[in-house]
């Protein structure tokens, strides 16, 4: 089944979880918006399906744990 990345987003915020859409794919960009563009729909499609998790140096493992943790409940109650 598909997960979508908004729902996973707000339930993951619940639990006091950052994550947010990824950055706008290059061809979509202002500054870009009249070059010439080799987009296939690939990048749009990740896009609107994707999602920033948390991530740096400053996680521990036990964050990592808790973050793995909350996505494995979500995907095993759809």
């Amino acid at each position: 089944s598909d997960i979508d990345s908004e729902v996973l987003r707000a339930y993951l915020e619940e639990s006091n979880i950052e994550s947010r859409k990824p950055w706008n794919p290059m061809h979509r960009q202002p500054v870009f918006c009249d070059k010439k563009s080799y987009n296939n729909t690939v990048s749009d499609m990740e896009f609107k399906s994707s999602l920033c998790l948390p991530s740096g140096l400053h996680l521990s493992k036990a964050d990592v744990q808790y973050i793995s943790e909350k996505i494995n409940t979500f995907i095993t109650t759809l």
